[in-house]
């Protein structure tokens, strides 16, 4: 099998500043090239997951703001992740939901750092104004320091279920 190499080449001088050999140095990277091809290789397939999946991944920060959103945000709202990322949560999730989505997020801020996840059903309005009811899923993230530094989510529109159920 192939070996992968970091070559280092030195002129090695005398007195007179003649070069009178070459130093080489041979350093195996081998393994780091790999575990950085296989590391490229599980970002892709990650990326995948959230750009082909059925539901929306997102982060907002502790005001409500949307730091994140998974490509499949354009499917499921009609906006673009770079016209939702900077876009306050309330752009998306309508009416009472509104107020509770709210106080859910108040309600993992004030958490510990083992805050259970909140999970509730939710209406969310598109970009084109039509709406459907999407089950959301949210826990904190914590800094190095155990801080809550955002929430994380998932959103899945579960509107036929709702309808069946109804």
């Amino acid at each position: 099998s192939a070996l992968w190499m970091n070559v280092s080449v030195s002129p090695v001088v005398d007195g007179a500043g003649n070069v009178t050999s070459v130093l080489c140095v041979l350093v195996d990277v081998t393994a780091e090239r790999e575990a950085r091809q296989e590391l490229e290789a599980s970002e892709r397939r990650f990326r995948d997951l959230l750009a082909h999946g059925r539901d929306w991944l997102w982060r907002i920060d502790p005001a409500g703001v949307f730091t994140y959103a998974s490509p499949v945000c354009e499917r499921l709202l009609g906006y673009t992740a770079e016209e939702l990322t900077g876009q306050a949560a309330s752009l998306v999730v309508t009416g009472d939901d509104a107020a509770s989505a709210v106080e859910a997020r108040e309600r993992l801020l004030a958490g510990s750092e083992a805050a259970e996840p909140v999970t509730m059903l939710a209406r969310h309005r598109r970009k084109d104004g039509t709406e459907f009811i999407g089950e959301v899923r949210a826990a904190p993230i914590l800094s190095a320091n155990g801080q809550i530094v955002e929430i994380q989510g998932i959103t899945r529109d579960v509107s036929e279920m709702a309808a069946a159920q109804a």
